[in-house]
């Protein structure tokens, strides 16, 4: 799912100081005129410097930048593409069936970048029911060949928004693997009477019909994503994990011990989706073990019952562990105390917890660790990774512990809530 973010580029262009004709104290004294920042000329500017725009001379690129300048929401993308530095690819099928669009992206950029051209391109449909017209989404795997080896994802499809743009970061995998030192960044379009698919559409006003490609190096990238017009996806490209270390990582995650006997096949589906997937964290490959791993959300902004969501989603990942009952998440009046409860082999467990600026304690994983310590189960809840206020815990048997302690790929391996969220947490009931 995409998130756009718009960074904030303002500059001040200069200073211009004016001053009386004399000393005379009448209300005409010294005062100093600021030039109003530009940010429009000075995110144009920065492409030069970068360089870009180098096909118009310094007369033709000002009466360029009053021109483009109007259109607010595409105009130095066009501006971009009127100078042959952007690639523009019109995504309209036009009554092509995505999988011969995937290709005509293909041969674009192959033409533009001969050293990225594919020489050979399949596509199969994941559903069965490709030919049912009236199927709101489907999913189809595109795989490409560059030399000797191959590169395959799974795609996903709206019937409105037939081609998934992120196509090109199979390129930058491929980019990866042979140690290029440029990736390709995508650049959306938006516009005013885009036809939304519903009130909560993640797409927004994105004009899901039209795409840009730029080919930066990081100290470009670096430099150009600070431009809010130029509109670049924020994804930041040069940390898109290469095949050897996807091999690498899940290798690590396969002698951790977590996916035991019975979990083959999970295990399985799991280095299969990751390998359809282009990668830039390990959180990401945790996402699909959703059924071992678990997100604890820290940050209550859209959470009314934060304490009783985390009790379950450890129930949900625990495989059968931990089943508490009656739980409750009950706020105490006015404060940001709650009071917390849940049953488990019959025994009631509750307990006083706070919030912090927004914060849900930590220590709610220490909270049910506690339960499954005193109910005798062999095993807790530990926190292996954590990203801004989300936490990803999974339940570890006391058998295999130090074997996945060892195998090298959790970031972190806390029992309980994650040390360094604690620390937060406390911090914030200090301040």
């Amino acid at each position: 799912m995409k998130k756009y973010y718009l960074l904030a580029c303002l500059s001040i262009s200069g200073l211009v100081f004016t001053s009386c004709g004399d000393n005379k104290n009448d209300n005409k004294s010294d005062s100093v005129a600021t030039v109003q920042s530009d940010p429009f000329r000075d995110g144009v500017m920065k492409l030069r410097r970068n360089g870009f725009l180098k096909k118009y001379n310094e007369k033709e690129l000002d009466s360029l930048i009053e021109l483009y300048r109007k259109d607010q929401m595409n105009g130095m993308a066009d501006l971009m593409i009127a100078s042959g530095d952007l690639m523009h690819i019109d995504l309209s099928l036009e009554g092509r069936a995505p999988h011969e669009m995937y290709s005509i992206i293909n041969d674009s950029i192959g033409n533009r970048y001969p050293d990225l051209k594919a020489s050979d391109i399949k596509s199969r449909y994941v559903t069965e029911k490709k030919a049912d017209k009236s199927l709101d989404t489907m999913w189809i795997v595109t795989s490409q060949k560059f030399g000797n080896a191959v590169y395959e994802r799974q795609l996903y499809c709206f019937s409105d928004w037939p081609v998934d743009e992120f196509y090109y970061r199979m390129y930058n995998t491929m980019m990866a693997d042979s140690a290029m030192d440029t990736r390709l960044f995508l650049v959306n379009f938006y516009c005013d009477t885009c036809r939304a698919f519903g009130d909560d559409d993640f797409l927004g006003n994105l004009d899901y019909e039209r795409m840009g490609l730029i080919r930066l190096t990081k100290q470009q990238a670096d430099t150009l994503l600070t431009i809010t017009q130029l509109m670049l996806e924020p994804e930041k490209e040069f940390d898109i994990y290469s095949t050897k270390k996807v091999d690498d990582e899940l290798n690590k995650l396969s002698k951790s011990g977590i996916f035991g006997q019975g979990t083959e096949k999970l295990f399985d589906r799991v280095v299969e989706d990751v390998k359809q997937t282009s990668i830039y964290s390990q959180e990401q490959i945790l996402d699909f073990a959703d059924t071992f791993f678990c997100h604890i959300s820290l940050d209550t902004l859209n959470d009314y019952n934060p304490f009783e969501d985390a009790i379950n989603a450890l129930a949900e990942a625990s495989r059968g562990n931990f089943k508490p009952r009656f739980v409750s998440d009950e706020r105490i009046g006015n404060t940001n105390i709650h009071h917390v409860s849940f049953t488990f082999n019959g025994v009631n467990y509750d307990k006083e917890m706070e919030l912090q600026n927004g914060l849900v304690s930590p220590y709610i994983v220490d909270f049910v660790n506690q339960a499954l310590m005193e109910q005798g189960v062999k095993g807790a809840f530990y926190t292996v990774s954590t990203s801004d206020n989300v936490m990803i815990a999974v339940y570890i048997a006391d058998e295999i512990t130090e074997q996945a302690k060892g195998c090298g790929f959790f970031p972190i391996f806390d029992k309980g809530g994650a040390m360094e969220l604690k620390i937060v947490f406390d911090q914030a009931g200090v301040l």
